[in-house]
Formats: structure tokens, sequence, C-alpha cells
């Protein structure tokens, strides 16, 4: 041993490192740790990167969980259920027959004719006759959709013009496009 404890021909930076061994820490070029792309450059292994950025991740994790609404931050929503009462029935009293709604018969009206018609002015027409109750089929049997209305015209309808019927009768309008 030479001065304060060194070995002899030792060198004065530090320990020597014998040629078989890598240095202290992490050896740069173990395969485990990197790799090299296309053209030759040293790149860090894919559990070298996630090991840099793990910590991040975890960060950004917690802070997501803890903003969003449901999490420990934020206390559950407060439901209140308010249910109207009902007014009292009035005193008894009969009713009459034209006060029931059993005994209220739809009112009897003309049905108009709309052949000939542009499908949407027909409907318009119709429902101007207090006809509400309205269907639309392909009069040429392909069960295509009249998606512009306009664009069709009504050939045939169920039931027939002039008939006495129902307001509430289901009216069924047969059209084929324009031009065909």
């Amino acid at each position: 041993m030479d001065r304060v404890g060194q070995a002899v021909g030792a060198h004065p930076a530090g320990p020597a490192v014998p040629p078989n061994r890598p240095p202290r820490g992490r050896a740069r070029g173990n395969v485990s740790d990197t790799y090299s792309d296309e053209a030759g450059h040293a790149r860090p292994s894919p559990q070298e990167t996630t090991m840099r950025f793990a910590p991040a991740l975890a960060t950004a994790v917690i802070l997501t969980t803890s903003c969003t609404p449901g999490g420990a931050s934020t206390p559950p929503p407060v439901v209140v259920t308010v249910t109207a009462t009902p007014p009292a029935p009035p005193a008894e009293t009969s009713p009459t027959p034209a006060d029931t709604p059993s005994s209220q018969a739809a009112e009897r009206k003309k049905l108009p004719d709309v052949t000939g018609m542009n499908l949407q002015a027909a409907q318009d027409h119709l429902q101007a006759a207090d006809f509400w109750v309205l269907n639309d089929k392909d009069a040429t049997g392909q069960n295509r959709f009249q998606v512009l209305d306009r664009n069709w015209q009504v050939v045939r309808q169920t039931p027939a013009a002039g008939k006495r019927i129902p307001t509430d009768t289901l009216i069924t309008l047969y059209a084929k496009k324009i031009g065909e």
C-alpha cells in the first residue's frame, strides 16, 4: 500500500476496472438496454422507454381520475323527487253524455278527393279537413319511402273519396314519383 491506502499501481483518479467487466451503472450497448435502428444509431429499448415515461403516465392517470365526475373529490349528486298531489275531485255531479270520453265519437265528415295532387299538398288538404290519421305508400309496389313528399303524386286513396267517415279513420294515400 502506498500513501493513504491506495494500492500500488492504482490510477490516481480511481480504482482500475478489469477489462472483462463493464463499468458500474448502466452499461451502454447491453442487449437488454439498447438496440440499433437501420442506420446503426443506438436507441433505448422499449423497456427503457416504458420505465422513463412510467412516472409521468402514473401522474396523468391520478390527475385524470381525481378530476372526473364521481372521483373522490366530488360529492355525489343530490336527487330530489317532487310529486304533485292531484286535485280533489269536484263535488258529485252526474256527467252529461257529451262530457264522457267514451261517448264522444269522432266527427263524421266527407272525405275529399286528393288524387292527382302532389303528396305534400294532399296531406295538407286532408289535415285542413280534420283528417289527421294518414299513411302513404309507394303505388308501384317497390316499397320506396316518400322522403320528399312534393316529388310524389297521389294516384289512389283508401277509403274512397266522397264517403262520410269518422275523422279518426286511417287514410292511406298511394303515390308514385312524379314523371313515372
